[in-house]
């Protein structure tokens, strides 16, 4: 064995990165010291659902080092190298014109790159056009913007974010972005079109926090859907579109004015949901005999019962706190992997079918005016927190722990 290969393997028994001096004795201890979470000058080695590949981070603060990365990137090209790169509106100019020369080396040294942009405070895309047609993450918050044209037909485009984006501009350029996985639209009050993501057959994720939409139907044709996040859209009125989604796993429609859940019955790999703040749903009708569903938030919605929960064999957390016109558990009989309940400031008068639910291992029933006992629980053996105070049975009680 070699000197350097015994230095490369001295590299792994640093916690953090080691020197730089160390770093420098060869090629292959430089990328040793690039696998660890530090990396070396700016580049560290790391896997993530893109596979194995190079990270190098740029700012307007380190932008000018970039240069002193060429040498070495050029000539160990051994995965890909991406690029996540921070601007801001206010001081981008002189930065994006060294990431296309930059850009542009890399390519004619034939290493394969792509962007990670996060932009911040800008007014236009249009200076981005560059760097855009070779980024596969684009992250913009508080821009002013009237389109986004430029992001139209992107190959390289897996995700887009937009966060807090003021002005008048609509989703319909992401539609001819093959490859588009996720999508994140966050309290941007201008934006319409939202229907055009239903025409990408990859999405996996969609965010539209704070919409004005009424419906999702557009999504029910992304059938690799996985996760649905549309809380606070004021203005929903119905998950319909969510039928028969057989990989949706995750939804979040907390804060919304929908009234039903049915839609949800043939999503047979849901694992969580979220309905708090509902003030139209009354049942959770439609999770029924759900494989997978894990975790079901309804904290103060309309919910009056939750019967809909019979045969969801592999619930673990229920939340229904403060579901004031809640006067019962049924539908937690037996559900033998049930270890969190909340039941506070509901009407429930017994918690008889939490008895047979012997993974059980904390409830709340605090401010249940109704309840007068807890038979049955005391004998559960996991139970391991249980709150109980200022119930019609037992007043002011503390909270009984570690059983």
């Amino acid at each position: 064995m070699s000197l350097f290969q015994n230095i490369s393997e001295c590299s792994g028994y640093f916690r953090e990165r080691p020197p730089l001096a160390l770093a420098g004795v060869g090629s292959d201890t430089r990328e040793c010291g690039e696998f660890h979470g530090g990396g070396v000058l700016g580049c560290v080695i790391s896997a993530d659902d893109s596979g194995v590949r190079r990270v190098l981070g740029v700012s307007p603060s380190n932008v000018a080092h970039i240069e002193r990365a060429q040498w070495w990137l050029t000539r160990r090209r051994r995965c890909p190298l991406h690029i996540t790169v921070e601007l801001s509106g206010t001081e981008s100019l002189s930065v994006i014109i060294a990431l296309e020369k930059f850009s542009q080396k890399l390519s004619e040294s034939e290493v394969e790159h792509t962007f990670g942009l996060t932009v911040k405070e800008a007014v236009s895309l249009l200076p981005f056009a560059v760097l855009l047609q070779r980024s596969e993450e684009i992250h913009l918050s508080d821009c002013v913007l009237t389109s986004l044209r430029a992001l139209g037909g992107l190959e390289w485009l897996r995700k887009v974010e937009l966060r807090r984006c003021s002005g008048a501009f609509n989703l319909g350029p992401l539609a001819a972005c093959p490859n588009l996985a996720s999508v994140v639209v966050s309290f941007c009050s201008g934006v319409t079109s939202a229907e055009a993501l239903g025409s990408l057959r990859n999405l996996r994720g969609v965010v539209l926090e704070g919409c004005r939409i009424t419906t999702v139907d557009f999504l029910k044709h992304c059938v690799v859907l996985e996760s649905v996040d549309v809380n606070s859209c004021k203005q929903l009125r119905s998950l319909d579109g969510l039928a028969g989604l057989r990989w949706l796993k995750a939804v979040d429609a907390r804060d919304t004015n929908i009234a039903d859940i049915l839609a949800l019955c043939g999503c047979v790999s849901l694992e969580t949901l979220d309905v708090s703040h509902c003030e139209k749903l009354t049942s959770l009708d439609g999770l029924t005999g759900l494989p997978k569903l894990e975790a079901v938030n309804a904290t103060s919605s309309a919910v009056e019962n939750i019967r809909g929960l019979t045969g969801c064999v592999a619930l673990e957390t229920v939340n229904v706190n403060y579901c004031e016109r809640l006067t019962s558990l049924d539908g937690t009989t037996r559900l033998q992997r049930l270890k969190t309940v909340g039941a506070r400031g509901t009407e429930i008068s017994n918690i008889e079918t939490l008895t047979g639910c012997m993974a059980l291992e904390s409830v709340d029933v605090r401010d249940c005016r109704r309840l007068v006992s807890l038979n049955g629980l005391f004998a559960l053996p996991k139970l391991e927190t249980l709150k109980a105070g200022n119930t019609a049975g037992f007043g002011d009680a503390e909270d009984w722990t570690g059983f």
